[in-house]
């Protein structure tokens, strides 16, 4: 396996300093993920299966976002909440009755801005298959006449009789069945009996740790990445969520890819 070699990033340096004891590697590989997401189980969208569709949308936008779970649980699918800005990119609202983790009784939650791929892509960039704003408008143009006046989320279940919003579990699960069956997926591919995921590690929440930590090593602007991630200081970031992403990979690449991660658009 090769290693992944980014930019430098540099944060402040006495809190840094502070927390190198407890830098931890990432608990699964976000390229091969993300490899998975652009195999031909997932694309071309029009033909891939609405759960897949729908599992796609949801990772992308879980790591373009870099919200909690039960965050991109809360985004509401109401057409008055959704808008595509000139630039290509798109805003998100949240259901009106939720409240962050903390977000303060009172205070609004903020909008939800996702970046497109394409302003930094050319048309038919093999990287462009896992562009956010793409899935999530392959997604709801595809659930659309699915959606009852009943589900006011943006993610709706797969039962397409269910009437009713789903849980914030079923979200955690799909993320969870995505990763670990991108780690099947490649075992199949490659044939490397070494790519096996413990049950316990495919965790949602890792997403959030992997946006961010792409986002700083990429843009070093550490404050835009905490007001996206909507933490109040950089110390639960960096003793919580920071993570050494100049750590060895899985599918044995080393290139980052264009990608969406906390907000801004990533490219080395």
């Amino acid at each position: 396996m090769q290693c992944f070699r980014g930019k430098q990033v540099w944060i402040k340096g006495a809190s840094l300093h502070s927390a190198r004891s407890k830098i931890q590697l990432p608990a699964w590989d976000l390229f091969l993920v993300l490899r998975y997401l652009a195999s031909e189980e997932f694309e071309p969208l029009h033909l891939a299966s609405l759960a897949n569709l729908t599992r796609k949308t949801l990772f992308l936008v879980l790591l373009a976002t870099a919200r909690r779970g039960s965050e991109v649980h809360a985004l509401s699918g109401l057409a008055r909440d959704i808008s595509l800005e000139k630039d290509g990119s798109f805003s998100l609202k949240f259901r009106p009755d939720f409240l962050a983790k903390n977000q303060k009784s009172g205070h609004a939650s903020p909008v939800i801005h996702i970046p497109p791929l394409s302003a930094v892509l050319a048309p038919g960039d093999p990287d462009g298959v896992n562009c956010p704003v793409r899935a999530r408008s392959s997604y709801l143009a595809r659930t659309s006449p699915l959606r009852s006046e009943t589900q006011k989320l943006l993610f709706i279940s797969l039962n397409t009789v269910r009437s009713r919003d789903i849980a914030k579990v079923t979200l955690t699960k799909w993320v969870s069945m995505t990763i670990r069956q991108a780690y099947t997926w490649w075992q199949s591919q490659s044939g490397d009996a070494r790519a096996i995921l413990p049950l316990t590690s495919a965790r949602t929440h890792e997403a959030r740790a992997w946006s961010s930590s792409l986002a700083v090593l990429c843009s070093g602007r550490l404050s835009e990445v905490l007001a996206a991630a909507y933490w109040r200081s950089e110390d639960i970031f960096i003793n919580n969520y920071l993570r050494d992403i100049a750590s060895c990979r899985q599918d044995g690449t080393s290139a980052l890819p264009a990608l969406v991660a906390a907000g801004q658009v990533l490219r080395v």
